[in-house]
C-alpha cells in the first residue's frame, strides 16, 4: 500500500480575506479531517504561517489534529513580510518561505521516512471522492 503524506499550509489569523479566524480555524480542521477520512493512515504535516500568532486554544486544536505541527507565526521573517498590505506579496512570500523551511525541517527530522507520496495542500480545501489512494 502506498503511504501518503500531506503538507498542509495554513494562515488562521490572516489579516486578509473574508473569513474570520474562527471560521478559518474550523475550515482548516475540516481539511485535516477530510485527509483522515479519505486517506486513512496518511501523515499530516501542518504549517501555520500567518503573521498574527495563534491563541493557545487555536494552537492546541491544530496541534492535536496534525501529526507534525510547525508554527511560523512568530518567526521574525514572517513578521517582517506581514508588515506589507499587499495580500499577494504576504500570502505568496510567506507560504513559499515557510514551505521550504518545512520541507527542510521534516527531511532533517525524518518525518518523510516511509512516505511514498508527498502532497502539498492548502488549508481550507477538502479532499473529495476523486482522491485515489492507489497512485
Amino acid at each position: 500500500m502506498i503511504k501518503h503524506c500531506f503538507v498542509v499550509t495554513s494562515a488562521v489569523n490572516s489579516k486578509f480575506g473574508v473569513y474570520n479566524p474562527e471560521q478559518r480555524l474550523q475550515q482548516t480542521l475540516a481539511t485535516l479531517d477530510t485527509i483522515r477520512t479519505r486517506a486513512p493512515g496518511s501523515k499530516i504535516i501542518l504549517m501555520e504561517c500567518a503573521g498574527t500568532p495563534l491563541t493557545a486554544e487555536q494552537d492546541a486544536a491544530l496541534d492535536a489534529a496534525a501529526d507534525v505541527f510547525l508554527d511560523f507565526t512568530e518567526d521574525e521573517d514572517v513578521q517582517a513580510i506581514y508588515q506589507s498590505d499587499n495580500w499577494d506579496v504576504v500570502k505568496n512570500t510567506t507560504e513559499i518561505m515557510c514551505f521550504a523551511r518545512t520541507l527542510q525541517q521534516c527531511w532533517d527530522d525524518g518525518d518523510f521516512e516511509g512516505c511514498d507520496r508527498i502532497h502539498k495542500m492548502s488549508g481550507r480545501y477538502l479532499l473529495n471522492d476523486q482522491f485515489d489512494l492507489s497512485t
